[in-house]
C-alpha cells in the first residue's frame, strides 16, 4: 500500500516535471529573446570544409579560405552570412586605391552580422577611394594582429592602421598567448581527455539541445564564482599588452603610417558586472600610449555606446555587436577620419542613417552566389535583389 502510494507520487512528480519542461520549451521556442545563449552556433556550410577555422603557419589561424556558410549563435539574434576570401579573411569589398589596414578579433571580423554589416565594409562603402582591408579574425589576440600586420603591411602601401581593441578579453587572450609561448598549459590539457572534460562536453551538449536546462544553467552558474582575474594577473596582462601594442606602434611609424586604436567595451563591462579594474587598467594604458605618440590616436567607444543604449548596441543573446552596434562603430570612425584626421578626406562627408534589416536571413545555400556577388559589388543589381531577401 505504502509502496504503491510512493510509486504514484513519484510518477506524478515526474509527469509534472515533464509537462513543465515541455511547456517551457514551447514558450522559449515561441519567444527566443528569453532564451539563454547556447555554447555552440548552428551552422549551414555551403562552400569549403565544415570548419570555421584552420591553422596558419604565420598567423596561428585564419578562417577557412574561400569558405561560405550561414551561422546562428542564437534564435533571438538570427542568421548571418559569412563569406571569406582566398586568404581566410572576410575581406571581399575593397573599393578604393588607398589601403587602410584593419586589425582585431571577432568585433573587427563582424561576428553575428553579414559581411556587408561589419564596420570595415561600411567604412569602405562610405569612403570612396579608401579600401578598408579587414583582417579581423575571431579569437585573435594583439599578438595575432601584430603578426598579420608584419606580413600584410609590406604588401600594401597605407597611411592608416585601425586596431579594434576589445576590452572584454584582449588582455586575457594576450595572457594566454604569452603563457602558451612559455610552454605553460592548463591542468585540463595535461592528461588528455579527463572525466572533467567529458562532463563539460555532456553539459554543453545538453545545453545545446534543451533550452530549459540551458536557461537554468546560465542563471545559476554565475553564483558559483566570478570570472575576475587576480590583481597580479591583470598587471601581468597589462605589461604584455603594452609591449605588443608598442611593437605595433613602432612598426606603423616605420611604415610612415598612423595608428587608430578603437577601444570596444564588453556588454558586461558597460553594465558594471564584475571587477572594473581590468577594463580601467586597459583604458588607461591605451590613453597613455595615444598621448605619448603623435602618430597614435584613440577612440574610446565606452561613452558612445552608453549614450546610444546598451541593449541596442549589443546582440540580444550573443553579446557581440548587433547590426546597429557595428553601424555605430563605423559611424564614429568615419566621423574621425573625415572630420579630425589631418590626412583624411575633408569635412562634409556624412555617414548615412542606419537602416534596420527588413527581413531575416534565410540559411539557403542556393542563395549564396547572390550574397557573394552582393557583398563584393554592392552597387550592382543582385545587391538590390538580395537586400529584399536577406534584410539589408
Amino acid at each position: 500500500m505504502v509502496k504503491g502510494r510512493a510509486v504514484r507520487n513519484a510518477s506524478l512528480v515526474i509527469l509534472s516535471v515533464a509537462i513543465s519542461v515541455v511547456a517551457i520549451e514551447g514558450f522559449l521556442m515561441w519567444r527566443p529573446k528569453f532564451q539563454a545563449l547556447v555554447p555552440f552556433s548552428d551552422l549551414v556550410f555551403c562552400a569549403g570544409p565544415h570548419s570555421l577555422a584552420q591553422s596558419h603557419e604565420l598567423f596561428e589561424r585564419t578562417a577557412v579560405p574561400d569558405s561560405a556558410y550561414f551561422e546562428q549563435t542564437s534564435e533571438a539574434d538570427g542568421w548571418a552570412v559569412h563569406i571569406y576570401n582566398a586568404e581566410g579573411f572576410r575581406d571581399l569589398f575593397d573599393s578604393g586605391d588607398e589601403h587602410v589596414i584593419v586589425l582585431g578579433d571577432s568585433f573587427a571580423q563582424g561576428a553575428d552580422a553579414n559581411n556587408d554589416e561589419s564596420f570595415p565594409h561600411l567604412l569602405d562603402l562610405w569612403n570612396p577611394g579608401l579600401a578598408f582591408r579587414n583582417f579581423g579574425t575571431a579569437g585573435y589576440s594583439t599578438r595575432n594582429s601584430l603578426s598579420v600586420y608584419e606580413v600584410m603591411s609590406s604588401q600594401m602601401p597605407h597611411k592608416l592602421v585601425i586596431l579594434a581593441y576589445f576590452l572584454g578579453n584582449d588582455l586575457r587572450d594576450n595572457l594566454d598567448s604569452h603563457d602558451q609561448g612559455d610552454g605553460a598549459s592548463s591542468p585540463e590539457s595535461t592528461d588528455g581527455r579527463t572525466w572533467h572534460e567529458t562532463l563539460k562536453e555532456v553539459n554543453s551538449t545538453i545545453r545545446q539541445g534543451v533550452r530549459t536546462y540551458n536557461l537554468l544553467y546560465s542563471s545559476v552558474r554565475p553564483a558559483f564564482g566570478g570570472f575576475d582575474l587576480p590583481h597580479h594577473r591583470v598587471e601581468e596582462g597589462i605589461n604584455i599588452t603594452n609591449n605588443l601594442i608598442l611593437s605595433l606602434v613602432d612598426q606603423v611609424k616605420r611604415n610612415e603610417s598612423e595608428l587608430l586604436i578603437v577601444a570596444l567595451p564588453s556588454w558586461n563591462q558597460i553594465n558594471n558586472y564584475g571587477d572594473p579594474e581590468e577594463a580601467a587598467r586597459q583604458r588607461a594604458l591605451l590613453a597613455r600610449i595615444a598621448g605619448e605618440w603623435d602618430h597614435v590616436h584613440l577612440i574610446d567607444m565606452w561613452d558612445r555606446i552608453a549614450d546610444s543604449g546598451v541593449d541596442r548596441v549589443y546582440g540580444i543573446k550573443d553579446k557581440h555587436f548587433s547590426r546597429y552596434g557595428y553601424y555605430l562603430a563605423a559611424k564614429v570612425i568615419h566621423d574621425w577620419i573625415n572630420h579630425e584626421w589631418q590626412q583624411g578626406p575633408r569635412p562634409g562627408r556624412q555617414a548615412p542613417a542606419f537602416e534596420p534589416p527588413r527581413a531575416p536571413v534565410v540559411p539557403d545555400c542556393a542563395l549564396m552566389p547572390e550574397y557573394r556577388e552582393a557583398f563584393a559589388k554592392p552597387a550592382t543589381g543582385p545587391a538590390a535583389r538580395t537586400t529584399e531577401r536577406r534584410g539589408g
